[in-house]
């Protein structure tokens, strides 16, 4: 579906509306589904987002095997901005899709590189992009955009590799392969610079691209369609029903109209759809109208609105969009507050074990970002000095595991909890002792939580199988709801 018609995003304000997801779909037809990202999941709240959508496995950087450095962009100002090499991402979706192979899947894999500052003009690029041996290519005279187009030589590779993954293991022929960008990337065109300014052609048009060899051979079609088309596409393409939910048509079907719309909230309040070739850009901030014959100004040079343009005939698709917006929205978060009525949780239970070093190992326990609890885990007295005898200490302590229950009652339908390992302590240096701890199960409701929605924050932290969770350095469990039947 559009997005709300806020400044902040759907995942931002509304992580938990419970939106049907082409994930959701595809699960609930035995398909096996994951998302890799490139960035950090916890930007605008996508982790929480993701989380009833019907994904089997997310991963962003924090949890990929990456030899190459990770891009340290965030600050306090804008958290949650590092990213890893495109070609790790790659590499975490190949591991993935190669794992089973007697389920179909569906992968997502989003890529970081090609966002602003376009890490090319960094000592690092060569560090992460290994596989571009001749480093940079000299594309454009101007600084910017020749970055932007070596960083995007990097998602190719990236591309690349997964297509020749899908072709070594005998699953091309039958996989369809969707190619598409999230938003476009503007260089200076309208004088006005990477995606969120404006919404210029450079600023919205997006490339979609579909392989399948069965499918389609190299035709090129000029159908306009939005982001909201893709997902019903997909599912046309399988022949499975589309969701009720659902605003998108399938760019195949006849009924479809050719119109798709636009909105940017960040320079102004931004409104505007495309129907066939013509465009038409509303700044509801300033009051400026325009618009643009496509076939014709492809580069929208010539704004054709004047004194004798109907303003109110151009802007009514505007207004009825909307309006009809935020009464959905409005709707799906009613149907949110009256679920989380009936979605409370009263208990968790935490059975876990530690191995002491000057102290027993801390528990943290937190519900949606807020301390609900703090816990010292009992355990056995650390003796260990090399790695091995450190990992057999902790897996013999895993046979004493004890449960520790938090009360929960007083939080109406928590949709996240983040069981938090906080003060490790090594000797080091050659000397006895490490404290670690050990999550052998959690239960809420007095039900078992299973594997599929325990994401550890990254391998440095530790790992979970199937005896359960050690944790070796300061770091989170993180354990995804829903947690009562039916609610998200």
């Amino acid at each position: 579906m559009y997005n709300d018609i806020s400044y902040y995003g759907m995942t931002m304000q509304h992580p938990y509306l419970p939106l049907d997801s082409i994930s959701n779909t595809l699960s609930a037809h035995s398909f096996r589904t994951g998302f890799f990202w490139s960035a950090d999941s916890r930007f605008q709240r996508v982790d929480e987002f993701l989380l009833n959508k019907g994904l089997d496995t997310i991963q962003d950087y924090r949890g990929q095997k990456c030899a190459t450095p990770t891009f340290k962009l965030s600050s306090e100002q804008w958290k949650n901005m590092d990213y890893n090499s495109d070609l790790c991402t790659a590499q975490s979706t190949i591991d993935w899709m190669n794992k089973d192979e007697g389920n179909p899947f569906f992968a997502i894999m989003f890529t970081a590189m090609t966002h602003y500052p376009y890490i090319t003009d960094s000592p690092m690029f060569s560090k992460m992009a290994p596989s571009s041996h001749t480093g940079l290519v000299h594309y454009s005279d101007d600084e910017k955009f020749n970055a932007y187009l070596n960083a995007l030589k990097v998602g190719d590779t990236a591309l690349g590799e997964i297509l020749e993954s899908l072709k070594q293991s005998g699953k091309l022929d039958s996989t369809l392969v969707v190619i598409l960008g999230d938003h476009g990337e503007a260089f200076g065109e309208h004088d006005d610079y990477v995606h969120a300014s404006a919404i210029y052609e450079e600023n919205v048009h997006i490339p979609l691209i579909m392989i399948n060899k069965h499918l389609f051979h190299d035709q090129v079609v000029h159908s306009v369609g939005g982001i909201v088309d893709i997902a019903p596409t997909i599912l046309d393409i399988l022949g499975l029903p589309l969701p009720k939910q659902w605003q998108g048509r399938s760019l195949f079907s006849e009924q479809r109209p050719n119109k798709t719309f636009f909105f940017n909230p960040w320079a102004g309040f931004l409104f505007g759809y495309r129907e066939d070739d013509r465009k038409v850009v509303f700044n509801a901030t300033t009051g400026k109208v325009e618009q643009y014959d496509l076939k014709a100004d492809p580069d929208e040079r010539t704004n054709l609105f004047n004194d004798k343009s109907d303003r109110n005939a151009l802007l009514q698709p505007i207004a009825g969009w909307v309006q009809s917006q935020r009464r959905r929205v409005a709707d799906l978060v009613a149907a949110e507050a009256k679920n989380t009525a009936r979605c409370t949780v009263t208990n968790l239970e935490i059975d876990a074990t530690g191995t002491e070093f000057e102290g027993p190992p801390r528990l943290d326990v937190l519900v949606d970002g807020k301390p609900v609890a703090q816990i010292n885990v009992s355990g056995v007295q650390s003796k260990a000095v090399t790695p091995d005898e450190i990992g057999a200490e902790l897996q013999a302590a895993s046979a004493d595991a004890k449960p520790f229950r938090v009360d929960l009652s007083a939080v109406a339908s928590p949709h996240l909890i983040e069981l938090r390992f906080a003060n490790d302590l090594w000797a080091g240096q050659g000397k006895p002792g490490d404290r670690n701890l050990f999550i052998k199960s959690v239960k809420v409701n007095g039900q078992l939580v299973p594997n599929s929605r325990l994401h550890i924050d990254n391998r440095a932290t530790g790992y979970t199988d199937g005896s359960g969770t050690s944790m070796y350095n300061n770091g989170s469990l993180w354990v995804n709801g829903p947690f009562v039947d039916g609610c998200v």
